[in-house]
């Protein structure tokens, strides 16, 4: 498991036990454990493992890594390497058989009896082996059991306090003139987050497209205005699904939670302020651009602000029966906040990277100089999408330095430089070496020494004669 496979696996704990810690309102004893009990009946798809469920003892470990470690506790160590043992086909159709025969058998009271009939050695297949592969294929107890599938209730539901949970989403929204293609016009996509409790809208902005440096662009600024949240409920797009933006919010101590696929009931907040906006912004921009008052995307934003802050946040909201922002305000004060730079450092893209011979690498088309003493090795490279004047260079999750665009007539010129200055050094070496006072002619010769080896070799050499038989 590499680096950034070990980080998915830390953010994704991290959302398992988010609920309870960091919080605004702490909770006691009871609460925890009920809502660890309430975690560990739901199946999630666990990253790089089989296992579909977590267990109680598991999150109460993870909280505990976490407090004693921080965020690095939760990161997966290397296990122990340790002999495979390979179970047969036919032993596992077997068991698959005797659950579906009877459910309700037990896995130990199934390996007895593959052992009793002889199918397994004693002692060759474990419990652990056997459940993992019941659930791997969907064959555990409650699901073979289950019949019928369990009606679903919808119930309204509120953020007590601000800051306490955001909702977003992407809309797709007016067409503006390409700036590449003026022939052409392109789509914008508004990104908007919703604060739960108060309906505020923390930042929305429009952008081209609904890709990840677009929503981490929004987030960011919503952060750095209001604070963090608790809790960052959104949809299920390539964007929130990332696992970049899940590690960002594991790191800041925020907890992430995506809606079903398809079902948007959760995000109804959201997404009745897209029909608000619909009803009272587009129509109205449309107008606007029609005017030549708004031409560019930087025009559309100052515009969409004008009717958040004038309007949208002013106005009497239907549902809390008082403004967005006279609601938002009075606990606004509770949220947690975070230096910008430290902030910066958090929201930075980071990509593996395989270091050439050079000490170069390459990204989006442009090589980096990182430096030889990381030749040869794989690095992570952390950068801001929207600038990439600067490129940290990070290995094992340790700082080293920021790689330099690399410029091959500087390189050349160091290049020159560097050997005018060894072969400088070499032959101050050569002078500093003291000379022995011995004639030229006395100085042994390295033919001369072969020479004696080899009648040396010819010296060893047994003498013997053959006496000579006469014929007479």
């Amino acid at each position: 498991m590499n680096n950034n496979q070990k980080q998915e696996v830390a953010a994704f704990r991290y959302g398992l036990i988010a609920k309870v810690i960091n919080r605004i309102t702490p909770m006691d004893p009871g609460e925890v454990a009920a809502v660890f009990r309430d975690v560990a009946s739901r199946n999630y798809d666990i990253p790089y493992s089989s296992r579909k469920t977590v267990s109680v003892r598991s999150l109460e470990r993870y909280k505990m890594l976490y407090e004693q470690l921080g965020y690095n506790g939760l990161i997966p160590k290397d296990p122990p390497k340790r002999g495979v043992r390979s179970v047969s086909k036919e032993a596992l159709d077997q068991a698959v058989m005797m659950r579906l025969e009877i459910p309700n058998r037990s896995v130990e009271q199934i390996i007895f009896a593959l052992e009793t009939k002889g199918i397994v050695p004693k002692g060759d297949l474990c419990k652990s082996t056997l459940s993992r592969y019941f659930k791997a294929n969907s064959l555990e107890r409650k699901k073979v059991l289950k019949d019928g599938n369990s009606s679903e209730v919808y119930k309204r539901f509120e953020a007590s306090i601000p800051n306490q949970l955001w909702q977003s989403d992407f809309k797709h929204a007016v067409y503006l003139t390409d700036p590449s293609n003026p022939k052409q016009k392109i789509r914008t996509k508004l990104c908007g987050i919703l604060d739960d409790h108060s309906r505020y809208i923390v930042h929305a902005q429009f952008y081209w497209d609904e890709k990840l440096p677009a929503l981490e662009d929004c987030f960011k600024r919503a952060i750095l205005k209001h604070g963090l949240p608790e809790q960052y409920y959104c949809d299920n797009g390539a964007a929130f699904n990332s696992k970049h933006i899940s590690n960002v919010c594991a790191r800041l101590g925020i907890r992430l939670s995506h809606s079903k696929p398809y079902r948007p009931s959760g995000r109804g907040k959201i997404e009745r302020f897209f029909q608000f906006v619909d009803s009272s912004f587009i129509k109205e921009a449309y107008s606007l651009i029609e005017k030549g008052v708004i031409s560019t995307l930087d025009d559309l934003n100052r515009q969409f602000n004008i009717w958040l802050d004038g309007y949208y946040h002013i106005r009497i909201h239907s549902s809390i029966k008082e403004t967005p922002t006279s609601r938002f305000e009075s606990n606004a004060a509770l949220a947690r906040r975070v230096a910008p730079d430290v902030l910066t450092k958090m929201f930075l893209l980071g990509v593996e990277r395989q270091v050439d011979k050079a000490g170069c690498i390459s990204l989006n088309s442009t090589h980096y100089d990182v430096g030889p003493e990381h030749a040869g090795c794989k690095v992570e490279a952390r950068f801001d999408p929207f600038d990439l004047s600067v490129i940290e260079v990070w290995k094992d999750n340790v700082f080293f330095n920021e790689a330099k665009s690399l410029i091959p007539g500087d390189n050349f010129n160091n290049y020159s430089g560097r050997k005018k200055a060894d072969f400088t050094a070499l032959q101050t070496l050569k002078k500093q070496v003291e000379k022995p006072d011995v004639a030229l002619s006395e100085v042994t010769s390295f033919l001369d020494a072969a020479k004696v080896s080899a009648y040396s070799e010819y010296e060893q050499l047994p003498i013997s004669f053959i006496k000579e038989e006469s014929n007479s």
